[in-house]
């Protein structure tokens, strides 16, 4: 679980990154005053990172505490 979130978060990061540094005129494209592609992009991958924390503490409430705990038991 912790290999397929991390490849997940370092998808999002490093895409967000090559579009940064690649796709500058896409990234600066403004879709209302105030507010760029990249400024949505870049709350996407905080907000990502956030539902991907999430995952994990569901994951492990439901799998891996109870299996912590039928072995110490």
């Amino acid at each position: 679980m912790a290999i397929v979130l991390s490849l997940v978060m370092i998808t999002m990061y490093f895409g967000f990154m090559t579009m940064f540094a690649f796709a500058k005129t896409a990234m600066g494209t403004i879709l209302m005053p105030g507010l760029s592609l990249c400024i949505l992009l870049g709350a996407g991958v905080i907000v990502g990172s956030f539902v991907l924390c999430l995952v994990y503490v569901v994951w492990a409430n439901r799998f891996y505490d109870p299996a912590v705990r039928r072995i110490m038991s």
